[in-house]
């Protein structure tokens, strides 16, 4: 065999193959395309993950939206709560709520609103060899669909029970369907339509109407149009001078030429007329006025239709708003520094300052004066002029701060009947006016009768999210009260972890540190063993955990980084649950640290949370109805046998905030434990602080909720 032979270079010491250098060239090379190559892609966005707002071939775009609405997804049967511009493409439903509406643009550029408590699916919206063919059956509710110019190819179609609508060029037009009743309605304010019903084919032009039921469509007739609210005026303010409420007497007018039978009037307090908001719902009404006595401070909502002695009922007619005011006021209450910013038209911001906790109110806005009594409030108005209401109508009748609350209506007031009182009052029996029973400063006992404040389902809905949201981006607040003593308040458990161990690093840069669990009803069980491993080197026994079927130690594991070695007090109140009162309970009988405060809640039994959903309608077209369940599925026994639950922490110092305190807006537990740390302030220095805030028992309930999720 022949000696293999290979071509060398030769560098100093180094002998290198011809066949190595080439390579080595070409994985120069590639390693340069792939740079450049990788640069570029980064550079356009190509590893970006895609925007669900972008919208795919053959899909409607959503361009805006209100309230609660929902796409189930033809391809995955996933129901999506939209909060942000989507789409929806072929096959998809979309649900709105009672306060939910959908504006939906087609391919060909027509415009789809969906309105409150209505279900639409999508069957097409293709555009194919220049022509656009846009598709969709409405199940129930009202569809409203603006067409501009179309192509000759193009067809715009609504399905609605038996019917097939065709939509021509520049055409407005307003379909009601109500499937448990198999009728449907067809209005046409601008162009026309060609509906089929059967083999029969009708047009419907400009400013008509057709009924359809049983299958049929019925005689065209002459569009009836709302009626045209006149008084009061839209966003105007009616003042009550006495306090005693005031009567509104609202007057409309006929818009169209239709003999009217007579008309619907509706009052709310919401802008949606959910139903649990309505004060007025009047039909029957022959004349075009009615008087409504006694309204009380607030803002208010109305609207109108009319029915045609043919039976034609026409849409509802816009909402017109208008809000009552209290015209005296009290020279007790101050307001300066008064700034009005200009948004965009007719939106302003107001701000000033103001008595700290006074409540400030205008047009269906509220807002309370903060502890430095500056507030900030949006205004949007066509008006000149708008007044703003500072709530302190309680002084007037005797109600004063610092006054202790011994019963409301029938219920003596105390923590065993603090849920009974909040189902009742906000689910079972809600009330315009409440009867407070009072202990007064000088001993004195007193009842007071005063409006309560009015909120919908829907709207504590919105806030309860709001604040959940709030909590979870921004769950903690440290600030070092001297060089040695730092006080961290932590608001919910239900937090990532990342957000625990950030406060704890902050938290470690002192020897002492307060701890405040104030109104944190709990959270994740998860997240409260791993705050506890920051205070211990060693495995700590938290609790057994029983069940109908089995039990189990839960042990929090030590956290080597950003341990905590220095000394602990941990604040607590009546609103402290579940998570916050087991941590404070196993720091207190660990001998880790002392508890300042009050009580906790007594609420650390285990839940979990079952979503649930009934479907009505044939499959593919059904509507959604979403619940939910909470079940108890066991207790906590803490490491020295007891239990918490209707028990609670009782702090190793007894400290509540008395008359002054509140009446001043002071903190005195947080003064208390920095004094037990050899730090003097004082209840108004803590105060500066912000750790003490205004709690609801909506609040409490969104803590509870949390919590029973991660259990």
């Amino acid at each position: 065999m022949a000696e293999e032979r290979f071509r060398k270079y030769y560098v100093e010491w180094w002998k290198i193959r011809k066949s190595t250098i080439w390579g080595l060239v070409a994985l120069v090379v590639l390693s340069s395309v792939l740079i450049f190559g990788g640069w570029w892609a980064l550079r356009n966005d190509w590893f970006a993950p895609r925007d669900p707002s972008e919208v795919p071939p053959g899909a409607a775009r959503i361009i805006s939206f209100e309230g609660d609405v929902r796409i189930t997804r033809a391809a995955t049967r996933e129901t999506i709560i939209v909060s942000r511009e989507t789409f929806a493409a072929a096959g998809d439903t979309i649900q709105t709520q009672t306060d939910g509406k959908a504006v939906l643009q087609m391919v060909d550029g027509s415009v789809y609103t969906v309105r409150p408590n209505s279900s639409v699916v999508i069957r097409d919206n293709s555009s194919l060899f220049g022509g656009q063919n846009i598709r969709v059956a409405l199940d129930d509710g009202q569809l409203n669909v603006r067409t501009e110019q179309q192509g000759e190819n193009s067809q715009n179609v609504v399905e609605m029970l038996d019917s097939q609508t065709r939509l021509r060029p520049e055409t407005d037009a307003s379909f009601n369907a109500d499937p448990r009743s198999r009728g449907g309605e067809i209005r046409i304010s601008r162009g026309s339509v060609e509906t089929t019903v059967g083999a029969q084919s009708t047009v419907i032009t400009e400013n008509e109407f057709a009924a359809l039921s049983g299958g049929k469509l019925g005689a065209k007739e002459k569009l009836l149009t709302p009626p045209q609210l006149t008084a009061p005026a839209n966003a105007s303010q009616l003042t009550d001078p006495a306090g005693a409420g005031v009567t509104v007497t609202f007057n409309w007018q006929d818009s169209s030429s239709i003999a009217v039978l007579n008309y619907h009037l509706q009052v709310s307090r919401s802008s949606f007329f959910a139903s649990d908001a309505i004060l007025v719902d009047r039909g029957g009404l022959t004349s075009r006025d009615f008087r409504l006595a006694g309204m009380q401070p607030g803002t208010y909502y109305w609207r109108l239709k009319s029915t045609a002695r043919s039976g034609q009922a026409s849409d509802w007619s816009e909402p017109g708003r208008f809000s009552v005011v209290r015209g005296e006021s009290s020279a007790l209450i101050e307001v300066t520094e008064w700034t009005v910013e200009r948004v965009g038209g007719t939106v302003h911001l107001v701000s000033g300052v103001t008595r700290p906790g006074l409540l400030v109110r205008t047009q269906g806005r509220e807002v309370f004066a903060a502890r430095d009594g500056t507030f900030r409030l949006q205004v949007s108005t066509p008006q000149a002029e708008v007044a703003l209401e500072f709530l302190d109508d309680a002084e007037k009748k005797g109600l004063k701060v610092g006054d202790i609350v011994v019963g409301i209506d029938d219920f003596n007031v105390s923590r065993d009947k603090n849920w009974m009182m909040n189902y009742v009052y906000r689910t079972l029996d809600p009330r315009e006016q409440v009867a407070i029973h009072l202990l007064q400063n000088d001993g004195s006992e007193k009842t007071v009768v005063i409006e309560a404040s009015f909120k919908s389902t829907e709207e504590r809905r919105k806030e309860a999210e709001k604040r959940r949201k709030a909590k979870r981006e921004d769950p903690y607040k440290c600030v070092r009260i001297n060089a040695e003593v730092m006080a961290c308040r932590l608001e919910t458990f239900v937090v990532e972890r990342r957000f625990i161990d950030r406060m704890m690093e902050e938290a470690t840069s002192a020897k002492k540190l307060i701890l405040d669990l104030r109104g944190n009803g709990g959270g994740y069980v998860k997240m409260h063993q791993h705050l506890v491993g920051h205070f211990f080197d060693r495995d700590v026994k938290v609790g057994t955990w029983v069940t109908r079927r089995k039990s189990s130690d839960r042990i929090a594991k030590p956290q080597k980084r950003n341990a905590f070695n220095g000394e602990l007090i941990v604040l607590t109140d009546s609103h402290s649950g579940s998570a916050s009162e087991v941590f404070s309970r196993v720091i207190q009988l660990e001998k880790r640290g002392k508890i300042v405060g009050d009580a906790t809640a007594g609420a650390v039994m285990t839940s979990i949370s079952a979503g649930m959903v009934n479907s009505r309608g044939v499959p593919g077209y059904e509507t959604l109805s979403f619940f939910g369940l909470s079940v108890t599925i066991g207790d906590l026994i803490m490491s020295d046998g007891n239990r918490l639950e209707k028990v609670g922490v009782i702090p190793d110092h007894l400290v509540g905030p008395n008359r002054a305190a509140v009446q001043g807006g002071h903190d005195p537990v947080l003064a208390f434990a920095a004094e037990l740390f050899g730090a003097k302030i004082t209840a108004e220095q803590a105060a500066t602080y912000k750790f003490l805030k205004r709690s609801t028992e909506d609040e409490e309930d969104d803590d509870k909720a949390d919590d029973d999720s991660d259990n």
